[in-house]
């Protein structure tokens, strides 16, 4: 049985597909959440417990986005995937809602993505690191031709955040992360 864990589900948790069990995770009490609790809390779960993590925008309403980030290491297996949806910085959604406390550029998680500068920066738990499968920098209209532009590599994402990010407002960005763990 495959276990996925839906961070900050809502009422809208992720359906199982056959051999799939979906268990829904959010701080607010709803038809589809399986466990209460608050995502700035340790994770209910124990190590190397979960196949798939999936959060659809659930990472900006908390304070600690470092802590989560780090409890979803802990409890993805090595063989596992970690799916993250969050509002880029200059969606004019993340300023909308109140309830919004961490802002997301396409370079906020390379702090633990193996290779990148930033994984060099001390302050971050070493031990932690993730290969990047997917990041991608999302568009609604008029702006969704800049899509592909943007997302040939990090290269021209950090060009577009450093000079068109203001004048060319993105909506999301995804990150598709697979743990490294070592001693495990």
């Amino acid at each position: 049985m495959k276990i996925i864990l839906d961070l900050g589900c809502g009422n809208d948790k992720l359906k199982p597909k056959r051999g799939e069990k979906v268990i829904g995770v959010d701080c607010i009490k709803h038809k589809s959440v399986d466990i209460v609790h608050n995502l700035e809390k340790s994770l209910p779960f124990p190590k190397n417990y979960a196949d798939f993590i999936y959060s659809n925008h659930a990472f900006e309403h908390v304070v600690n986005a470092k802590r989560l980030i780090e409890e979803c290491w802990r409890i993805c297996k090595s063989e596992g995937e970690i799916f993250i949806r969050v509002p880029h910085y200059t969606s004019e959604g993340m300023y909308t809602d109140l309830t919004h406390k961490t802002f997301f550029s396409s370079r906020s998680l390379d702090f633990y993505i193996k290779g990148t500068y930033l994984s060099t920066m001390s302050g971050y738990n070493p031990k932690i690191r993730f290969n990047l499968i997917k990041k991608m920098i999302i568009f609604a209209l008029p702006y969704k031709p800049f899509e592909y532009i943007v997302n040939i590599n990090d290269f021209t994402r950090k060009i577009y955040e450093y000079f068109f990010c203001w004048i060319f407002p993105s909506t999301e960005i995804i990150f598709m992360l697979k743990p490294i763990k070592k001693y495990d």
